[in-house]
């Protein structure tokens, strides 16, 4: 009897100075730094915005690659229902590459590929810096996990299951701690390298995978900033990559064997360029940069299209972030060329094919295929918070209400599809939906934590849309 009383002591101490070291350890997360990038694990930060999007896609019929000047400067939503943003910072042909070839990616109703160029690609001097990165990216990996589990020979099932219920489970966990800790940033972040680092800060992201510039990138335009950045641009180097330029090319020779639509642009930099000793905030020089345009410009043919939106900073821009992203409104600007574009070369396609030849192209403004009837645009979807991540007060919001709006240009929706996850569990027979919107009040009193909502609804073709978000719901 003394032994069992000496036993639940024992149990209640430990209990006791555990739930103490984590109160203090959450404390002591305030003394981390705020700088993020201060931090060597910069990319792996960027590896938890980009997993987040690949978690968003499903069967886009437009897809967006490029850096971080196509992430930051093509708004998905603007050219479609049904188009993707993709586009990863710092990312190069190799990256990008290997990104088309995951599982998923490439599939039988993508129609069109969007395709932001920086000319420091090919430039044999400027090393991807995320290509070995993202090589080993839980998000590519786990996508590739997930295909043998489903298509694979029976020993590879096996061996793919064991990683996927690891990568499953240590999500769930890793997802509580929304504040960095002294405990979080010794162990967790060493156990999983990483890849949920610091949620607070992610990047804002939208259904379609549009990320604005973050304000922490904002500069000032200044007289003396302006004459120390065309200081820094007088000259430049540019060592074309035949190696490189043939990677390239072969990706696009893939992509239309499939009957891929390609649309190959460079992205505007800042017009002060235009008074530089180079054409590029990369340091290409004019020369150099007028000769890769015309390689560029050769490889157009029906169902290839190339844009130089950029003019070696001879451009019409005038909304910046800083001195190479345009800000959300310059974005928006850009979307709306590429979306003329789109627009007109599909015209152009359908006059020069000839009457009573069997239709299949491609419409890319809306995802289509413009001379069937099939629907292969997904319902869009829109939350009635910010994409990112949110913190909400339980003091203004005692009741945390969660809702989206959706609506759907082709079949209709299917509102009998609609269905609702909170932290994985399933609630769909607790929303209310109607045929414009969906909420969800909780019957129970939400205690303080980390909300993970999940909503999705397919229309009547079976196109699924899904929304995903995350809510730190406590006193502020």
């Amino acid at each position: 009897m003394v032994s069992r009383e000496k036993t639940v002591k024992h149990i209640a101490f430990l209990s006791f100075f555990l739930l103490t070291f984590l109160g203090l350890d959450r404390l002591a997360g305030s003394l981390v730094p705020e700088q993020y990038s201060d931090f060597p694990d910069y990319l792996r930060y960027h590896s938890l915005s980009f997993s987040e999007r690949m978690n968003r896609y499903a069967r886009p019929a437009i897809l967006i690659v490029g850096d971080s000047r196509t992430q930051n400067g093509v708004v998905a939503e603007e050219l479609g229902p049904s188009a993707f943003n993709l586009a990863t910072g710092s990312s190069g042909i190799a990256f990008v590459s290997r990104l088309l070839e995951t599982p998923g990616i490439v599939h039988k109703e993508l129609r069109g590929l969007l395709w932001g160029i920086s000319p420091r690609i090919f430039n044999e001097a400027w090393q991807d810096p995320v290509a070995a990165t993202y090589a080993r990216s839980p998000a590519l990996a786990f996508r590739e996990q997930e295909a043998i589990l489903s298509d694979g020979p029976l020993l590879n099932q096996a061996a793919a299951l064991p990683h996927v219920a690891f990568e499953e489970l240590f999500a769930f966990v890793s997802q509580g701690f929304a504040y960095r800790t002294l405990l979080r940033s010794t162990v967790l972040d060493r156990l999983d390298q990483g890849r949920r680092f610091r949620l607070e800060e992610k990047e804002i992201v939208s259904a379609g995978g549009f990320s604005p510039t973050p304000e922490r990138q904002r500069r000032s335009f200044n007289r003396e900033e302006q004459k120390n950045y065309l200081a820094s641009h007088r000259s430049g180097a540019f060592y074309f990559s035949q190696e490189r330029f043939q990677e390239f090319q072969n990706t696009i020779n893939k992509l239309r064997e499939k009957q891929i639509q390609i649309y190959l642009f460079i992205p505007p930099m800042h017009p002060l360029l235009a008074r530089s000793g180079v054409a590029d905030h990369d340091g290409t020089p004019r020369s150099d940069y007028k000769e890769l345009l015309s390689r560029l410009e050769r490889m157009k043919q029906p169902g290839i299209v190339v844009r130089d939106f950029h003019q070696a900073g001879r451009n019409p821009y005038r909304d910046w972030t800083n001195y190479d992203h345009l800000s959300e409104a310059g974005a928006r600007k850009l979307t709306a060329e590429i979306r003329k574009d789109l627009s007109e070369s599909t015209e152009l396609l359908h006059r020069k094919r000839a009457a009573g030849v069997v239709r299949q192209i491609v419409s890319f403004l809306t995802g289509s295929l413009s001379a069937q009837t099939e629907d292969r645009s997904a319902p869009i979807l829109r939350f009635n918070r910010s994409q990112k991540y949110t913190i909400v007060d339980m003091l203004a919001e005692p009741v945390l209400v969660f809702r989206v709006d959706y609506q759907d240009s082709g079949s209709g929706l299917n509102l009998s599809s609609a269905r609702f996850f909170l932290n994985d569990r399933d609630r769909t027979a607790d929303i209310q939906v109607t045929p414009t919107h969906m909420i969800f009040k909780p019957s129970e009193e939400l205690q303080t934590g980390l909300y993970r909502a999940r909503f999705e609804i397919s229309d009547k073709a079976g196109n699924k849309a899904v929304v995903i978000w995350d809510v730190m719901y406590q006193e502020c």
